[in-house]
């Protein structure tokens, strides 16, 4: 009876983080799309990466006068948008993969001027860096 007595207590516990963790997550209809949260800079040509805490790596890409960005963004699984840390180069066009090993790989880009150039970066999801 008294081990009953232990685990009321933890099961409630266990259904209220459930019920706050589901309402964190914003609810879409099926079939449907709802605006989400701005990124820091509207962009074209990105790379957008599915990390493994559910969160969105959206790297580089140009801005509306054309120009390659460096910057970041994470879009996190409650959805809100956060800022990453900026890549090395600025880049658009340029591939990204997720690799076994944790970090995101980012390759390849073009140049503001259009340049095409073979360099590579890493991103390492675990510390932002």
């Amino acid at each position: 009876m008294r081990s009953i007595h232990r685990l009321i207590p933890a099961v409630l516990l266990v259904l209220l983080c459930v019920i706050i963790l589901k309402a964190s997550i914003p609810q879409v209809p099926t079939g449907t799309w709802a605006d989400g949260n701005p990124l820091s800079v509207a962009r074209t040509g990105a790379t957008a990466t599915l990390l493994p805490d559910g969160r969105v790596l959206i790297a580089g890409g140009q801005d509306a006068s054309g120009n390659a960005l460096a910057s970041a963004d994470l879009f996190n699984a409650d959805g809100s948008v956060s800022a990453a840390p900026p890549m090395s180069t600025a880049r658009y066009g340029h591939s990204a993969i997720f690799l076994m090993d944790g970090y995101v790989l980012v390759a390849g880009r073009h140049t503001t001027d259009r340049r095409i150039n073979n360099t590579a970066e890493l991103f390492d999801p675990l510390t932002n860096t």
